[in-house]
């Protein structure tokens, strides 16, 4: 028989969890996994003065790297095929 209140999309205590997990990502400056925590947040919780904290934080964060995405580029990595191949043969 079902409950006769229906249980919320997501219990507080994942509330608290996705709160918890964009600090994390904001801490090591993953902004794209701190967005999509908080967009989980946003999508299921209210939108309360601790949510509006990461919000300022990650826009911080954003204008800080100069606005850029921030995912990972493969350029951003040393291209070791270039270092190896202009090593002659012995």
């Amino acid at each position: 028989m079902p409950s006769p209140h229906p249980q919320p999309a997501v219990a507080p205590k994942n509330l608290e969890d996705l709160l918890q997990e964009a600090d994390f990502y904001l801490d090591l400056g993953f902004l794209s996994e701190a967005k999509a925590s908080m967009d989980q947040y946003r999508q299921a919780g209210p939108l309360d003065a601790e949510f509006q904290k990461r919000v300022d934080r990650y826009d911080s964060l954003l204008k800080s790297q100069g606005g850029q995405s921030p995912a990972p580029t493969p350029e951003a990595e040393p291209d070791r095929s270039a270092r190896v191949s202009s090593i002659p043969p012995k």
